[in-house]
């Protein structure tokens, strides 16, 4: 049970964010029939609108000193998010989340080499330790691809990459003004794959189109606040929940079956991030 009183404005954004994420992830799973690009153009959509009218009615400026910064963020988002529901398309839902979750390990290599933050020497063990996971979960269970593999680590590695970028800003920027850069430049990217694969939506898949839209952009605010308001270890430590919810959403929605090697790999996995974000508190 998690006592929120004993959480930081950070962490109880990051819980939040995650709640938000897991809600996407299920909707996105019922969309397999689509393109990855469609799904990113509708999630991008949402949050264009809904940042471009906050951003209008508060009165921000859309240009941006630290607009380089944006810009990347953007990129390495796009990236992210990409490869991400290329590897929910090709993988069981926790497998998925749980190699897109390995971010925060990536983050904290990232964050010591260009900012010099203070990473425990025994973190190169747990790091060490979610890549034995990950052998364990494509090593031994049939149902797992490849390609969806190094998709799903792929996501991490950018997510990494976007989220040292909103580190960046410092506070000083408008979290609804990252995400509009960041919906904008999907958007961008995306649009000539999406007018070569469009399909036209059909009965439910509106409800989940919309379910996926308004889960991610609410998702996406609050983990921008979370990086924003805290530091990489306090809330990346958070990101086994997603995996738990993940694993009993599949069982109970999509009816898969994750097989025992795949299951310990999960376990090893989330206990080298867990671990590794609690050895960097202590360290700091």
């Amino acid at each position: 049970m998690i006592h929120t009183r004993f959480l930081t404005l950070g962490q109880r954004q990051m819980v939040i964010a995650l709640v938000a994420f897991s809600i996407m992830n299920v909707a996105a799973k019922f969309l397999p029939h689509f393109h990855f690009s469609e799904l990113v153009m509708v999630r991008s959509v949402f949050a264009l609108v809904f940042c471009g009218f906050i951003l209008v009615r508060r009165k921000v400026r859309f240009k941006s000193e630290r607009q380089t910064t944006l810009i990347l963020r953007g990129i390495f988002g796009t990236g992210a998010i990409c490869l991400f529901f290329l590897s929910l398309q090709k993988l069981p839902l926790a497998t998925s989340v749980v190699l897109q979750n390995l971010s925060p390990i990536f983050q904290l290599l990232i964050t010591a080499w260009i900012t010099h933050e203070v990473v425990a020497k025994k973190q190169w063990f747990y790091f060490l330790l979610c890549f034995v996971g990950i052998i364990f979960v494509r090593g031994f269970d049939t149902q797992i691809s490849g390609i969806g593999m190094a998709c799903g680590i792929g996501s991490a590695i950018f997510s990494s990459f976007a989220q040292q970028m909103i580190r960046k800003t410092e506070r000083k920027e408008d979290p609804h003004l990252i995400l509009f850069y960041f919906s904008a430049i999907s958007l961008l990217f995306v649009t000539p794959l999406w007018f070569q694969t469009w399909v036209l939506p059909h009965g439910m898949d509106f409800f989940y189109f919309i379910l996926m839209g308004l889960s991610s952009f609410f998702g996406q605010m609050f983990l921008t606040r979370a990086i924003q308001n805290g530091r990489t270890q306090e809330v990346g430590q958070y990101g086994f929940l997603q995996t738990l919810f993940a694993l009993i959403l599949g069982v109970l929605i999509f009816n898969e079956m994750v097989g025992l090697s795949a299951i310990l790999g999960i376990g090893i996995i989330i206990s080298g991030i867990v671990l590794s974000s609690r050895a960097a508190k202590l360290k700091s």
